[in-house]
């Protein structure tokens, strides 16, 4: 069970509003991948980084981990009660419409090429 003093918590509680009004998909193509949640976000998905402030999305970071694990078809079961708990605070956003959360080949392979080069640059740091 989530707590309400956990601060991915608070950062989707902080949030849920803004992006509830975020429902138009304007592209399916123009996404990125997040390195520390080894995920990937749509450009779509989040307003403008000077209306929302970087700080405040951190709560998003395990929502994007889980969709992830989705898209790979092998869904992460330690970042579920954060997707439940963001679907019910912000049911509306972009983030959540079917195709975008279910097991996609070509956003797969994507991801695991973006994880391989990340993975193989960590090594060569430490």
């Amino acid at each position: 069970m989530l707590n309400e003093d956990d601060v991915m918590v608070q950062g989707l509680h902080r949030v849920a509003n803004m992006l509830n009004r975020i429902t138009k998909i304007k592209s399916d193509d123009d996404y990125y991948f997040d390195a520390i949640t080894e995920g990937i976000v749509l450009h779509d998905e989040l307003p403008p980084l000077g209306e929302r402030g970087a700080e405040n999305f951190w709560g998003l970071r395990p929502v994007f981990r889980y969709r992830a694990s989705l898209i790979l078809g092998d869904p992460d079961f330690e970042w579920a009660e954060y997707w439940q708990l963001a679907k019910n605070l912000f049911p509306f956003w972009i983030g959540f419409s079917k195709h975008r959360q279910k097991a996609n080949p070509l956003l797969a392979g994507y991801l695991k090429e973006k994880m391989r080069k990340h993975e193989a640059e960590m090594k060569e740091r430490a």
